[in-house]
This record gives structure tokens, sequence and C-alpha cells, in this order.
């Protein structure tokens, strides 16, 4: 959760705080726990503070109208109002897992951009906790930096996080699927000239050490097409913020 501070929404209240469920317009609800804390505590807002809480495409600018504890408070929505701000191009991420700062990294920007769904992937180079309990806390970890990166951004809808971890479960894909190899002779350009309409994409990225000649296979197997992202080697991180940039840049809104 963040401080939300541009000039790109100008009628927007600082504060964004995503709230899993949909509301009416003046409901009053008690927050609390990280949220609270969160409001309380780090921003100190008093009572009267503007915040907007946001769920599936809809804002709820709403007002602190009581502090019940120093752990809970009450708030009341003042509107309602429908704001999509959603790339038109859907676009699915599959993202090798790679070193935690990393990960953590190309997750928050591709949440940025835009993407629509992301699924992590254990893929022969990733660096992967060993046992279940340490995964699932850093799916936990992951699902926060998507709130929060949508908190920053100004997007009104989570993408999914997906669990189908295994190279093996990446489904067969029937429209246009990308992963990037370096040396390869399509690009990003050519493909666009074939498909100047997308509305759906899949990209697929690699860890750190990039693609194993069986997962290159695999993913041909799957209908992934081989492109390269220029002359020369991408960090797996700088890999996924280059190519959906690129992406939204021919089929998304990064040019409207």
């Amino acid at each position: 959760m963040r401080d939300y501070t541009t000039s790109l929404f100008k009628d927007m209240p600082t504060t964004r705080i995503y709230y899993p469920e949909a509301l009416t317009t003046a409901q009053k609800l008690t927050l609390s726990g990280e949220i609270a804390h969160y409001l309380l505590t780090v921003l100190r807002l008093k009572k009267g503070a503007e915040i907007i809480l946001f769920y599936q495409n809809t804002e709820y600018h709403s007002r602190i109208i009581n502090k019940t504890s120093r752990k809970s408070l009450t708030i009341q929505v003042i509107t309602c109002q429908q704001k999509n701000r959603e790339s038109p191009l859907h676009l699915h991420l599959y993202q090798a897992i790679s070193r935690t700062d990393r990960m953590d990294l190309s997750i928050q920007k591709a949440v940025e951009l835009g993407v629509s769904a992301i699924t992590p992937i254990i893929s022969e180079y990733s660096f992967v906790p060993n046992d279940k309990k340490r995964l699932e806390k850093r799916f936990q970890h992951w699902q926060k930096i998507i709130q929060s990166a949508c908190e920053q951004s100004g997007r009104n809808t989570l993408p999914l996080l997906e669990k189908n971890l295994l190279f093996n479960t990446i489904p067969k894909q029937d429209t246009l699927a990308l992963f990037f190899h370096p040396g390869k002779a399509n690009t990003l350009q050519q493909i666009y000239q074939n498909y100047p309409s997308l509305q759906t994409l899949s990209l697929y990225i690699g860890a750190e050490g990039g693609l194993s000649a069986t997962e290159i296979e695999q993913l041909q197997t799957k209908n992934f097409t081989a492109i390269s992202l220029g002359s020369r080697i991408l960090r797996t991180e700088t890999a996924t913020i280059s190519a959906i940039t690129a992406a939204q840049l021919y089929w998304g809104d990064l040019n409207s």
C-alpha cells in the first residue's frame, strides 16, 4: 500500500487502497489489521482524510469518519465511479522464477505496464524454495507486490496470479505466443506486421540462465514462436520489462 501522488489524476485523493469486494455509496465499514496500521501509523491520516478504495475497475472515494482504536478505523464511501485503466491487450506473462529481487522487480514492473495475468514457472534454471511452505510464502509475497503495484500505478483491477508452476503445465497456445531467445531472426516488428490488430498475447520469459534446448523445443510444440529482443543479451528482469513495453507500444495503450 502506497501514498499515491501524481499529476495524472488530479481529482484523486493521494491514498489508494485495494479492497477485495464491491462497496456501495454511503456504506460504512471498519478497517483493521494491515490496512488500518498503514493508514493510521504509517500515513498518520486523521478523521476527515480522504482515501480511495478500489476493486474490479471501480473506485470508491471514501472518508475516514472515526478512529475506533489504535488498530481500526471507520470509513464511509462517498461516491462510486467506474474507472477502467486496463490495456486493450490481454497479455499473459509466463515468468520463469528467478532470484528473489529480480523476480520481485519483474512482477512489479509487469503489473505497472499492464499485464493481465502472471504465471510463475519453475524452469530448468529457476531458483526456487525446496519446500511447499516457503514457496507458498513467495506466492503471498508476489500477491502483495501485485496489489502494491496496482495501488501505485492507478490500476483498479489486480492481474491474476496463477499457481500452475511446472514448465510442462504451460498450456498449448491457440493465440499468438512468443518467447525471447538471443540470436533469433524474427523481431517483434515483423510479428506486428503479421498481427497488426492483436488482442491477446502470451509471453514466456526465461530465468537467469536462459532456456535449455529441451525447453525451447517444448515451447515450440506449445505454439510459442522464438523472437529476438535485439543484439544484446538481457537480464531476465530487463527482458520482461522490454518485452512488455514493446508489446504495449505495438498493441496496447502505451502509444495512446
